[in-house]
């Protein structure tokens, strides 16, 4: 079971990278399977050895794979790109093709978060821009697809059939609280080691799963909105300064 997008304490969540993986090794357990967390927190991999040195102690039914959620474009106008099994962050602000190319420099897997279908595309890429990607080669791994909205997700499904491209969708919580939303949706493959994780991308033998979304407390949901649209929300939308 892969889950590929997620958030710390070390951006815009709401649980610290250890809580997370205690979280997360907890369903390991009880499902009997082992779980690859991805950590993605916003232009940051500062989570990733906090998460790894914590999982050690779950001796092998967890795994955790270095992830960012990447910022491309410019104030005001920017997009988010998830990158997977990274070894070095990837520079925010740059244009979502420069982006797309210093991910696979590290030979890292590009995932289309939470892709845009209604509404205004703020974070989000279009069609039109997926689109542009394809056009110039610069291939990605996947698409995520589940959504609370049903008819979102299905909007995205026929987006995706319209690329006329072999794309893999992907089940992604785009986890911020932790138990709440963590199995909210995942990835499933067969395997149990990295080498398995990174063929099943290659192969395409990957199947989204929609899972049970819990609403966090009031308090909860309202702390971090204002912490993403807030505080964060302003440094990276108005003022550029990510950090």
């Amino acid at each position: 079971m892969l889950i590929p997008h997620t958030h710390t304490t070390e951006s815009d969540g709401m649980v610290s990278p250890e809580s997370l993986v205690d979280i997360a090794a907890r369903h390991a357990s009880e499902l009997k399977t082992k779980i690859f967390l991805a950590i993605t927190d916003h232009d940051t991999i500062n989570g990733v050895e906090k998460a790894q040195k914590r999982a050690q102690k779950y001796k092998g039914s967890l795994e955790i794979i270095c992830g960012e959620e990447v910022t491309a474009g410019i104030p005001i106008y920017q997009k988010h790109i998830v990158a997977l099994n990274i070894q070095k962050p990837i520079q925010h602000s740059m244009s979502i093709f420069e982006t797309v190319e210093e991910i696979k420099k590290q030979n890292g897997i590009v995932i289309i978060p939470h892709p845009h279908v209604f509404g205004i595309p703020i974070a989000s890429l279009t069609f039109n821009e997926i689109s542009l990607l394809i056009q110039k080669n610069l291939l990605f791994d996947g698409i995520e697809i589940t959504s609370i909205s049903k008819k979102r997700e299905a909007k995205i499904e026929t987006a995706i059939d319209k690329l006329n491209v072999k794309v893999n969708k992907i089940g992604s919580p785009d986890s911020h609280y932790g138990a709440d939303d963590l199995f909210s949706a995942f990835t499933i493959l067969k395997g149990k080691t990295k080498a398995d994780l990174l063929n099943a991308f290659k192969v395409g033998t990957l199947k989204p799963v929609q899972g049970i979304r819990k609403f966090p407390k009031f308090s909860t949901w309202l702390n971090q909105k204002v912490l993403a649209l807030g505080i964060l929300g302003v440094r990276r939308y108005l003022l550029g300064n990510l950090r």
